[in-house]
């Protein structure tokens, strides 16, 4: 993927983004660490995977407990995007639109290549709105034997700053 780059362009083609769901309701409450540090293992055994990294969404209740279970490094909010801000889109009736839906309405408006900004002094003056978006925790853990980690380690872009924590 394109965020990948941020361990470097020599790691690019061996880092993946980890997307999951959510154990069952019924499952073991560590079971989900558990199976993450096992796929990833067996990920780099597999198919010779260097880095993993994860997202974490705070409005979705979550602060990466799992990754944080599993020793990952915490990169932080909003690593990788490069500076490129992102909005949550509320149309006239108060309904919320992501940025890529907004894209989406323009291109089919305006034909492809238009942009957004351009377009946008129109859309607040038919009611609309946005709002920043808040930015995904990122994580990442990187795989293989010690002297393998620490090459991706020092390959790393991004300095890790403390794990986030739940306001008491």
């Amino acid at each position: 993927t394109a965020s990948s780059s941020f361990c470097g362009e020599a790691l690019r083609p061996l880092v993946r983004c980890l997307e999951r769901g959510a154990c069952a309701h019924w499952a073991h409450p560590h079971s989900g660490s558990f199976l993450v540090a096992r796929a990833c293992k067996q990920a780099h055994k597999d198919h010779g995977w260097r880095a993993v990294f994860a997202y974490s969404d705070e409005e979705a209740g979550e602060m990466g407990t799992i990754y944080q279970a599993c020793n990952w490094l915490y990169l932080g909010q909003g690593v990788g995007r490069n500076g490129a801000a992102r909005f949550r889109y509320t149309n006239p009736q108060g309904k919320h639109v992501t940025s890529r839906v907004m894209r989406a309405l323009v291109a089919r408006w305006e034909g492809p290549g238009q942009t957004l900004a351009r377009h946008w002094p129109d859309f607040v003056a038919a009611g609309w709105s946005r709002a920043p978006e808040p930015s995904k925790h990122k994580y990442i853990t990187f795989l293989g034997g010690k002297y393998e980690r620490r090459a991706a380690r020092e390959a790393l872009k991004h300095a890790n700053h403390p794990y986030p924590k739940r306001p008491v």
